[in-house]
């Protein structure tokens, strides 16, 4: 059921938009196989706020295991 209005959903935003979905998650318009809409899409201020929230966590995670490591392989003699 939840399937059937996604992509009821999907099928109405693209008629809306004259064929050019413009609220379709990225994952669906890959799915679907619209590969050259991913690529030109731009991102929304949400997804633009989700990427940098994601690529601050992975700095700070490369941070830590650095920390780690240096610590973990002891003092140099």
């Amino acid at each position: 059921m939840a399937i059937d209005t996604i992509l009821l959903s999907f099928c109405e935003d693209c008629e809306s938009h004259n064929g050019d979905p413009q609220y379709a998650p990225l994952l669906l318009l890959g799915a679907i196989g619209k590969q050259v809409l991913v690529k030109e899409r731009k991102l929304t201020k949400k997804e633009t706020e989700a990427q940098a929230k994601r690529t601050k966590e992975l700095s700070r995670n490369k941070e830590l295991y650095s920390i780690k490591a240096h610590s973990a392989s002891g003092p140099a003699v």
